[in-house]
């Protein structure tokens, strides 16, 4: 040798690092790290997040004191209509709320004679009854409180069905079946459905055809859909309620759709055709149902974008949504979802943007917010690369990153001195707000005490003139309406005008009549001043008159309801100021914190905070455009073999402390610059890969210098004693480096070849004839290989296997040289024959066919063995395809048989046939292979017109086009009668075109075996 390698051992400590590294990266990749690497992220959030919380963010917390003190839950409505109105009196730009009115509200009474203390603490004197006036309804007054701000966003929520899911994917296929195949039987439906199991899809027929029939005939009975679909009433009973809410929601989308300002009883004529009005069947009850639903549809999809392209195929699905009441949906700004899905550790770190749904674009509830304050319209929406880009109105364009699910990671806030979620943001708690609102109520409750005792003095005024106090009543009744109108939608046109003078009118008309009933209260007290009652009556109308005229004519009532009225006054403008400072141009989320009532998540900053605080995070890190990123795998890979290979060659280089301080710098390195990353960019990059690959890479280098390095070198020396193969070792000498002998990665070419039926011949010829025969065989064989730069590993009988391109022996193009020593084998072979024509072996010679596989890729090639006995040779995947591929030509009727990976090295001066796909024993996945012909300039115009033709047919079945496939290898069968390949093609397209392949096919043949 001219040359040996100082030290062996490094190499094989590189080898091990590499290994390790490796190792690493593809444990990574597969996932086993990743919980680690996201808990890892949850402690970026919690020490180097330095995203400020956005002074426009106010949290409207409805906490434990304000269900004990202001109202049990769940609140009546006309409470949220009481803050929606005052958080708008203080300027709120945007109230997101983050609740969910699924269900309308009866109307209620509210009357002191119905309050639920009544039988220990009854009011005092109520003067008339319970009537309609009292009515509250509840649904109507938040609706007009969401219409007079504008700015009111809902919640809502669905069951999400991602791309791919095997339900939904089963779903749609089967709906379409029924829509393309309208009266199939059950039978053929599962045939084409593609369900696991026969229960499956006779489940999902029967679901589907009753809803089928319920969409054409609402009124159908359980016994009417058995004899229809000749099945038993069980079956319809199993199915029958589901299919009555999907199919009237379809009937009323249909004629909403058609008129959408239909009223309810046309709907529910359309399907109940001869029912009363007054029919309170369950049937009724899905169609109001449904009615209430696809309207509030309506009102959620509104002018929504419709989806298209890449972003239809990104988002998940909403199915099962449940929407606000239909008026809600119309009076909300916006009506967003609410969908929070944890990872597999359980916590919330990110959440979808948008959803499909019914092919339009509905938004998240915060997403929604934050692009209406942005000035982001559904137009400037668009997904490209991995990322959404929001463009407002300006021009301005926000980067948010995409995850495969369509999810983006949310940028969680974290306040370091008070790291709890009650300081996250600004927090006001609805019972500082809605004790302004109470306040307001009690005053005019204490102006109304003052009122009803002065509608008593007109009463009393009145006597026995019913008919003049029912006028009276009736005057403050219009007034009492009108004020309530003026008040709540105030406007500058003409009939406000009207409704102004009107007012007017009235407030005179009931001032005089008051102002003379106190008059003559003042009288009648004067008139009594010094009487006697001498009966019950007197005693009872006396006791009256004094009653009010103190309440009235001495003001005792009046102080008394002025002095409760300025302290409330007092506090109210305490209040005013403060909430005015406080919800002025602010985003105000209103959620719920209670214990008992709200939806607490987990998340990378608290264990368990109120869903609210989500949505407010996410706003927040669209207010400030900054997103997290986490770093794409390849970049993670590269930094963990990079980290693993430079602390691999330190380590195998240096001494054991350099190594040390070497291995403890780069860890801090690596985890200082990551922090300091997510500091300052907000990007994550999971170091944890890189960190762990340092750690092994420096133990094992270390443990195998220590322990291995020596006995390595000495078993490295003596393996050249050892090969037994004369080729192999001539090349090993003429080898400069030892260390070439490690089993090291490299890209060759493998070739194996073996005889056709040679194991009958060599029965028949016996010991000796076989040799004289396989001898001369072996050695022209053994020439051409050579010739070719070949390494000939081994001969097995009358096989060989060869590779080109081992370190030792280089060969650049190695697919190209391979090909052509496959071809001049076989030259050689007919020349061997030739040559034994005039010998006693001739007839045997004749007899000889040579099969070749080949095939390219990235094996380990090195000195593999014992202590006593060692190899050099390669083993990879790419080694036992080209095994696989020689027997293979049996199925072609072929001589040589080539991968895709050798054809992509080769250039256009070889004839090759494409085979299509092949999966060989012991391979899941399908390659392409193909036949190795001939070289080009030796090939007929007829040949390559053939090839052309077969591939042509090859293209054809692969896309499931199985007639034409049949047809052009029926073609080919024509042109070649001898074409096994045509032949097995032509037999296995019939065989498919009958019973089509799985949705899942990998357009291969497989092979059963060897």
């Amino acid at each position: 040798m001219s040359k040996r390698g100082s030290n062996p051992g490094r190499k094989w400590g590189l080898l091990i690092g590499g290994v390790v590294t490796l190792a690493t990266a593809t444990l990574y990749l597969s996932g086993p790290l990743d919980g680690l690497a996201l808990g890892v992220l949850d402690y970026h959030f919690r020490r180097f997040n330095r995203i400020e919380p956005s002074d426009r963010i106010l949290m409207i917390d409805i906490n434990d004191y304000a269900v004990e003190r202001i109202h049990r839950w769940p609140w009546p409505r006309r409470l949220h209509a009481e803050l929606i109105d005052t958080l708008n009196e203080f300027g709120a730009s945007a109230i997101v709320m983050d609740v969910v009115f699924a269900e309308p509200m009866a109307p209620r009474l509210d009357h002191p004679l119905l309050s639920k203390d009544v039988d220990v603490d009854p009011p005092g004197d109520i003067r008339g009854s319970v009537g309609f006036d009292d009515l509250i309804r509840d649904d109507d007054e938040l609706a007009q409180a969401m219409q007079r701000g504008g700015n009111v966003y809902l919640a809502m929520f669905y069951h999400a069905e991602r791309q791919g899911d095997p339900a939904a994917t089963l779903r749609h296929n089967a709906e379409r079946i029924f829509i393309e195949n309208p009266g199939i039987d059950v039978h053929l439906f599962h045939e084409l459905a593609g369900a696991a199991t026969v229960e499956e899809s006779r489940d999902l027929y029967y679901r589907l055809r009753i809803r089928s029939l319920l969409a054409q005939d609402f009124q159908l009975t359980r016994t009417e859909l058995a004899n229809r679909l000749g099945c038993a009433a069980d079956v319809i009973d199993r199915h029958l309620a589901p299919a009555k809410r999907h199919a009237a929601r379809m009937v009323v989308t249909d004629v909403l759709s058609r008129d959408p300002d239909a009223e309810f009883s046309a709907v529910r004529a359309t399907l109940l055709p001869g029912r009363a009005h007054d029919d309170l069947s369950p049937d009724r009850a899905d169609i109001l149902r449904a009615y209430r639903t696809v309207r509030a549809l309506r009102g959620v999809l509104g002018e929504a974008m419709m989806l298209d392209g890449p972003m239809l195929s990104q988002l998940e699905e909403a199915a099962d949504v449940t929407v606000p009441v239909d008026k809600l949906a119309h009076a909300a700004r916006q009506v967003g979802f609410v969908i929070f899905e944890a990872d597999l550790d359980g916590v919330v770190r990110r959440l979808p943007l948008m959803a499909n749904l019914n092919g339009q674009m509905i938004k998240q509830l915060g997403f929604a917010a934050a692009c209406d304050l942005l000035g982001i319209d559904d137009s400037g929406i668009n997904a490209q690369d991995s990322q959404l880009l929001l463009t407002d109105h300006q021009g301005n364009v926000y980067q948010v990153p995409l995850e495969t699910d369509g999810r983006s990671l949310i940028n969680w806030y974290l306040d370091p001195a008070n790291p709890t979620w009650q300081h996250s943001f600004t927090h006001l708690p609805v019972t500082r707000i809605m004790e302004l609102v109470s306040n307001r109520s009690t005053i005019r409750k204490n102006q109304a005490r003052l009122a009803l005792r002065t509608a008593e003095a007109v009463r009393l005024a009145c006597g026995d003139q019913e008919s003049a106090y029912a006028d009276y009543a009736n005057k403050v009744r219009q007034r009492n309406r009108l004020q309530i109108i003026i008040t709540a939608e105030p406007s500058s046109g003409t009939e406000s005008s009207g409704d102004q003078s009107e007012l007017s009118q009235l407030n005179a008309q009931v001032a005089a009549l008051e102002k003379q009933s106190l008059q003559l209260l003042a009288m009648t007290r004067q008139q009594i001043k010094d009487l006697t009652a001498e009966s019950a009556e007197e005693v009872v109308q006396f006791a009256q008159v004094r009653s009010l005229s103190s309440d009235l004519l001495d003001g005792l009532l009046s102080r008394r309801v002025e002095e409760d009225n300025a302290a409330l006054h007092v506090r109210n403008e305490e209040l005013e100021g403060e909430l005015g400072q406080l919800i002025d141009n602010k985003i105000c989320f209103v959620g719920y914190t209670a214990t008992a009532v709200a939806d607490f998540v987990n998340t990378p900053i608290y264990e368990s905070v109120p869903g609210v605080l989500a949505h407010a995070n996410l706003v927040n890190t669209l207010l400030q455009n900054r997103f997290p990123r986490i770093a794409p795998p390849w970049v993670v890979t590269l930094l963990i073999v990079l980290s693993g290979l430079a602390i691999s060659v330190w380590t195998a280089t240096k001494g054991p402390w350099p190594s040390l301080i070497a291995v403890l710098l780069a860890l801090a390195a690596i985890a200082g610059a990551s922090s300091v990353l997510f500091a300052t960019r907000t990007t994550y990059i999971p170091a944890i890969g890189a960190m762990l690959a340092v750690f092994l890479c420096w133990a094992f280098i270390t443990v195998y210098r220590q322990m291995a390095e020596q006995k390595t070198r000495r078993q490295v020396s003596r393996a050249l004693a050892q090969y037994t193969s004369p080729a192999v070792a001539n090349q090993i000498a003429q080898n400069t480096r030892l260390e070439d002998l490690v089993p090291q990665p490299r890209e060759v070419t493998c070739f194996f070849s073996d005889l056709k039926g040679f194991t009958s011949i060599s029965e028949r010829l016996g010991a000796e004839r076989t040799r004289d025969l396989l001898n001369p065989y072996l050695e022209a064989m053994s020439q051409v290989l050579l010739d070719h730069r070949a390494m000939i590993n081994k001969f097995m009988g009358d096989g060989i296997f060869a590779f080109l391109n081992p370190p030792i022996l280089a060969c650049a193009d190695h697919a190209v040289a391979s090909c052509r020593a496959a071809l001049a084998s076989q030259t050689a072979l007919a020349e061997l024959i030739e040559r034994f024509a005039s010998t006693p072996l001739a007839e045997d010679m004749k007899g000889l066919a040579m099969r070749v596989g080949i095939n390219s890729g990235t094996v380990f090639v090195g000195d593999y063995g014992s202590a006593n006995k060692l190899d050099y040779t390669c083993i990879g995947d790419a080694v036992n395809l080209a095994a696989r591929l020689e027997p293979a030509n049996k199925f072609f009727g072929t001589a040589t048989l080539i991968s895709q990976a050798t054809k992509d090295h080769l250039d256009d001066s070889f004839l090759v046939r494409p085979l299509g796909k092949l999966q060989v024993v012991g391979k899941q996945e399908a390659v392409g292979v193909f036949e190795l012909v001939r070289m080009v300039d030796q090939a007929t115009a007829g040949e390559i017109e053939y090839v052309n033709g077969f591939a042509e047919a090859v293209s054809a079945f692969q896309e499931r086009r199985w007639k034409e496939a049949i047809q052009r290898f029926d073609t080919c069968r024509k042109l070649n009668p001898t074409d096994q390949a045509a032949i097995a093609y032509a037999s296995i397209a019939q065989r498919y075109q009958a019973s089509e392949p799985s949705d899942n096919w990998n357009q291969g043949i497989e092979l059963t075996s060897k």
